[in-house]
């Protein structure tokens, strides 16, 4: 039976796939697992990247996982699991190490230090000799299957210009073998008896077709019983295309199919069976969950790293069978780990521009997210320096290449606790989202007499006259022309505004003006126009002379606040007390926009009072139970929902009601 995949993951500088390589790892009960829960309540989201990825945005971040969520962690301090740094498929640590240079939290980290130079990292698997990264692992665990989990730790780059992070696993066999297929898909079959106790040097196989299509570069993973369960061996074969026929790996000569125990530690001998000629050949299966990479800043800073995924697949029980967890990494300078944990991942939500991003449930458990919404709404620079010359009856044109400006977009992320509680939003980070330069057009007056993906064009003598170049780029948006009215628009406030704008568009040109098309599509036939908005975003004035030359001018606004702040907290237990006084504090709300200006409350019941601003904890004396009711108000006067808590307070001994009977 064979399988056509490589002896161990390929090069582990590509993006693994694998499941939740889980690289932490320190608790005994493999049986036990705590129930589903989320972040603390202000556990703020490390927001590591956000970066242009063609027509849209990738935004990567990290959450410290809370206790309660934690399946193993390891902090590499004496007496807690280590991983071995013989991670790759060779012997050799490739510049790993324990370290106590710098620790997150106690003393030990683990150090990786310079794997690009001289390609010395240990991440490579047979036949591969060498690797720019190097790769460790941890023992065998076990997992809830189908369950939202996470690989958190603290990462740190102090130098060098790449730092990348890979989570992977070391897949354990599947249960069940795989048809192998030639490259075209066609299944395969034995073409000879082939006994497994005795381990041919060659065989042959056959398709229906007679086509034999096979990488002569793989190791076909050859299995030695059709049972479902870890019992079979593996022996190594590749394909001799000259001669047709299967070879044995010269690692493999003279072996029987070999076996390793499971990851939890299971211990097996391989079934050895026999295949007749028509048997189907058939490959053992790996399992796998996808992962991805992520790029360290390299700022000799900690930053929170998540790797996060949905353990399941199809022919794999990871609570059953476990699984190897690993990593790799790669730099060319020096890089820090600390603080490893896997449990439970953190769910959360991504704002785009103060707005939440509609998110699956199975997105929000992730630790990265492509925002496919976040796209170049903006036209290129306008061709500049228009130059022509003419020989021959032919016109050549020629002029400074444009820029694909782009639209910038400003993310925060934040996390969601199991009550449902959001916590604080991350640090702001922005992203200029470019589609890129695809070409340009040339116009006659309005008519289109050619496209070019150069920055030059011949054309003919007839069409030399009132020409204009346009650049486009690769999401479709177009650049004022080479030649344009001008265009100037206006809003009436720079300041932060809970109602409206109005933004006035004038338009010049020396040949006049014929429109001004608003952003709602309609045209006014006038140099000037005004235009209210009532929300942010960017808005498109275009300008058309009388002669067919455009000019479109964007704006953005970004001053109009009509979202209410984050409500405020409350600090005091509610509890009934006989204490003199009770003191609260108030926790004010956030806003992103135009700011808080204050935090206000009022006092009802055994206290009284109205609305005032909040400035100091409040100390309640009187008897009863007192209603403390705070809200916070942004700089443009939106309100924020209220938060209520009260204040009981019964310093009064009860009073004897009894019955005094006295005998006659």
């Amino acid at each position: 039976m064979i399988y056509r995949k490589k002896r161990k993951p390929g090069n582990l500088t590509k993006k693994m796939v694998s499941v939740l390589s889980i690289t932490c790892l320190l608790l005994s009960s493999i049986g036990f697992f705590p129930l589903k829960s989320f972040a603390y309540n202000g556990t703020v989201p490390d927001l590591m990247q956000v970066e242009n990825n063609g027509n849209s945005a990738y935004l990567r971040w990290g959450v410290d996982m809370p206790p309660e969520n934690v399946l193993y962690q390891t902090s590499f301090e004496p007496g807690q699991e280590r991983p071995s740094l013989q991670g790759g498929g060779n012997p050799y640590y490739g510049n790993q190490s324990f370290s106590t240079d710098t620790a997150y939290g106690g003393s030990w980290s683990l150090k990786l230090t310079d794997t690009v130079s001289g390609m010395s990292g240990n991440g490579y698997w047979y036949p591969q000799t060498r690797a720019d990264n190097s790769a460790h692992i941890y023992s065998g665990r076990s997992i809830p299957n189908n369950s939202h989990l996470s690989v958190t730790f603290k990462v740190k780059a102090v130098s060098g210009t790449k730092a990348v992070v890979t989570a992977f696993n070391g897949s354990p066999w599947g249960k069940q073998g795989i048809p192998i297929r030639t490259i075209y898909g066609e299944q395969v079959y034995y073409a000879q008896r082939i006994d497994w106790n005795y381990p041919p040097t060659t065989f042959r196989v056959f398709t229906y077709s007679g086509d034999l299509s096979f990488d002569t570069n793989t190791l076909y993973h050859v299995v030695s019983s059709r049972n479902s369960n870890h019992d079979y061996g593996i022996l190594f074969y590749r394909w001799d295309a000259w001669n047709k026929r299967f070879v044995i790996d010269q690692n493999d000569v003279g072996r029987l199919p070999w076996s390793s125990s499971s990851p939890l530690g299971r211990i097996y001998v391989p079934n050895r069976e026999v295949f007749d000629y028509g048997s189907t050949l058939i490959g053992n299966d790996w399992a796998s969950v996808g992962f991805g990479s992520a790029n360290i800043p390299i700022d000799n800073q900690w930053h929170t790293l998540s790797f996060n995924a949905k353990a399941s697949y199809w022919n794999y029980d990871f609570q059953a069978d476990g699984f190897d967890m690993r990593n790799s990494w790669s730099t060319n300078g020096t890089m820090y780990m600390d603080e490893m944990k896997m449990g439970y991942a953190t769910q959360v939500k991504i704002y785009r521009n103060g707005q939440q991003v509609p998110l699956t449930e199975d997105q929000s458990y992730l630790s990265e997210y492509q925002d496919a919404q976040a796209k170049d709404t903006a036209p290129p620079s306008s061709p500049t320096n228009v130059y022509s010359s003419f020989t021959n009856g032919t016109v050549h044109l020629s002029w400074n290449p444009s820029s694909d400006n782009g639209t910038y977009y400003q993310y925060n992320v934040s996390s969601v606790n199991h009550y449902g509680q959001e916590s604080p939003w991350s640090t702001t980070k922005g992203v200029w989202v470019t589609s890129g330069l695809a070409k340009y057009q040339i116009y006659k007056g309005s008519t289109l007499v050619g496209e070019t993906t150069n920055n030059q064009m011949d054309m003919p003598l007839s069409d030399a006259n009132n020409l204009s170049v346009v650049a486009i780029d690769n999401a479709g948006n177009k650049s004022n022309p080479s030649y344009t009215p001008n265009l100037t628009i206006t809003p009436n406030n720079t300041n932060w505004v809970n109602g409206t704008l109005t933004l006035t568009a004038t338009a010049s040109d020396t040949k006049g003006i014929h429109h001004i098309q608003t952003p709602d599509g309609n045209w006014v036939y006038s140099n000037a126009v005004n235009y209210v908005v009532s929300s942010n975003g960017t808005y498109l004035f275009i300008t058309v002379d009388n002669i067919g030359n455009q000019n479109t001018e964007p704006i953005m606004v970004d001053n109009i606040d009509q979202t209410s702040p984050t409500p405020p907290l409350i600090a005091n237990n509610n509890s009934w007390t006989n204490n003199s006084s009770v003191l609260v504090s108030i926790q004010s709300g956030g806003d992103i926009q135009s700011g808080v200006n204050r935090t206000e409350y009022k006092l009802e019941g055994a206290t009284n009072q109205g609305y005032v601003s909040y400035s100091q904890p409040i100390s309640i004396t009187n008897e009863g139970v007192t209603k403390i009711t705070a809200r916070t108000i942004d700089n443009v006067g939106n309100i924020s929902s209220e938060t209520t808590s009260y204040v009981r307070i019964d310093r009064s001994a009860p009073i004897n009601s009894s019955i005094l009977i006295q005998k006659k």
